[in-house]
């Protein structure tokens, strides 16, 4: 059992005050009523299975993966393509969505993935013809529940309507300028633009008993974002989702 200090110092003479006396004691009571913690085992032993506790005994953790290879362009094994069109798009795919059954507590989602609009000649090309590349308008991504879009988890804007998409002069900007100057017209956008975006996004939700859908959602705004001009689509590479079920 692990070193246990009052919280409030009772000395007599003092006002009893049962609020103090109850935090006092509070600390060793949670702890030999269940609230474990590294002073209760011994690291060189072999630690709890799963199966050893309680349901309700510790946190449950549900989680869907895909190592899908981000350097892989040649054949992009495991890759999860992005449609070219401006709306929300989920993928029914290992690491992308998540279904599992929930017992009714607080749980924290969390999705990680890597974003990839580039062709992938980036590496080998020299470095004037690599600064002549934009990645369009960019990507909102957020987390989808049961088919709701919880925007406390969203990044980027999520307004397309009201965000700025052109350049100097109102000009738009090419995805691909035929020379320096061209990179000056930025595109703008209200989201996350690049050629290789590691990205994670999380919520906490109160779900409620019962079956659970949780999906990776990903919008390519403006239906802008490509991976060169031969190659109209975008991709999720490597991937994890899982939901943590906080349930004491």
């Amino acid at each position: 059992m692990a070193w246990k200090y009052p919280r409030h110092d009772i000395r007599s003479g003092f006002v009893a005050d049962i609020d103090a006396i109850n935090d006092n004691f509070l600390a060793v009571v949670d702890e030999t009523s269940g609230s474990l913690n590294e002073h209760n085992f011994d690291s060189s032993k072999t630690v709890l299975k799963r199966q050893q506790l309680a349901k309700d005994g510790a946190f449950s953790i549900h989680v869907t993966k895909s190592n899908a290879d981000p350097s892989n362009f040649s054949t992009k094994t495991g890759w999860q393509e992005i449609q070219k069109v401006d709306d929300w798009q989920s993928f029914d795919a290992d690491g992308a969505t998540l279904n599992f059954i929930g017992r009714g507590s607080m749980v924290y989602v969390c999705a990680s993935f890597q974003l990839i609009a580039t062709d992938g000649l980036q590496s080998v090309r020299r470095e004037s013809t690599l600064l002549t590349d934009q990645m369009g308008f960019g990507f909102a991504v957020a987390l989808r529940v049961d088919g709701t879009l919880i925007f406390d988890s969203l990044l980027g804007s999520g307004d397309s309507s009201s965000e700025f998409y052109r350049g100097f002069k109102n000009r738009g900007g090419d995805v691909e300028p035929t020379n320096r100057d061209g990179i000056c017209i930025p595109q703008g956008g209200g989201g996350v633009s690049g050629a290789r975006l590691p990205v994670t996004v999380d919520a906490v939700l109160n779900l409620p008993p019962g079956p659970h859908k949780i999906e990776i959602a990903v919008m390519n705004i403006r239906a802008n974002m490509q991976s060169s001009g031969s190659d109209d689509k975008t991709y999720i590479a490597s991937r994890e989702l899982f939901a943590l079920e906080m349930l004491r």
